[in-house]
């Protein structure tokens, strides 16, 4: 008798594992799909850019990127993500 309860509580517990984490998952999705900005977060990652190099100083051994900016307009970048809509920039040959 008491094998039969401990099975059917294993399945339970399992199975009450598996659909809390299932609900934890799609409520996690469902929170980024209705609050995550990505404009907002795009600045943020630009500001972050200009603070750093403020404070830090522009490189100078490499040349910059004119991106566009969220914001309007041009800026120099120093990291350039590029993203799969992008064409590759082809890096120049150190022997040429």
């Amino acid at each position: 008798m008491t094998s039969i309860i401990r099975k059917f509580q294993n399945e339970t517990l399992i199975k009450n594992h598996v659909l809390s984490f299932v609900g934890f998952m799609a409520g996690l999705k469902l929170c980024d799909y209705l609050l995550f900005d990505d404009k907002s977060f795009q600045e943020l990652k630009e500001d972050m850019e200009d603070e750093f190099w403020a404070h830090n100083g522009e490189p100078t051994q490499i040349q910059p990127y004119i991106v566009d900016s969220v914001k309007g307009g041009k800026r120099k970048s120093w990291i350039y993500i590029m993203y799969e809509k992008d064409q590759l920039i082809k890096k120049k040959d150190e022997f040429d």
